[in-house]
């Protein structure tokens, strides 16, 4: 199995806000040793997500599958807040 399968069973395992799986654990999982950003397990995740058009958020509290319209709800408004602060940060450089 690939990384890539391995990182879709997970997500789709990990349903609602409430089972949320961290990079870290996913990078565990997987055997990738690297720094607390864990860079390499968040590409892989990005490149899933993509490959296999999931439904997943993401927020501080790891990544997981969206089971309905509350979810989904929930990460655009964290995304729009996430925009807000880039913008932000922007219009004080």
């Amino acid at each position: 199995m690939s990384e890539l399968e391995v990182i879709r069973d997970l997500l789709v395992e990990h349903r609602g806000e409430e089972n949320a799986i961290t990079s870290h654990e996913i990078a565990t999982i997987l055997g990738i040793d690297e720094d607390d950003t864990h860079p390499k397990a968040r590409h892989l995740i990005k490149k899933c997500i993509e490959k296999y058009n999931l439904p997943v958020s993401g927020d501080d509290n790891g990544y997981y599958y969206m089971t309905d319209r509350a979810d989904l709800d929930r990460y655009v408004n964290n995304l729009n807040g996430r925009i807000a602060k880039i913008a932000e940060r922007r219009d004080m450089v």
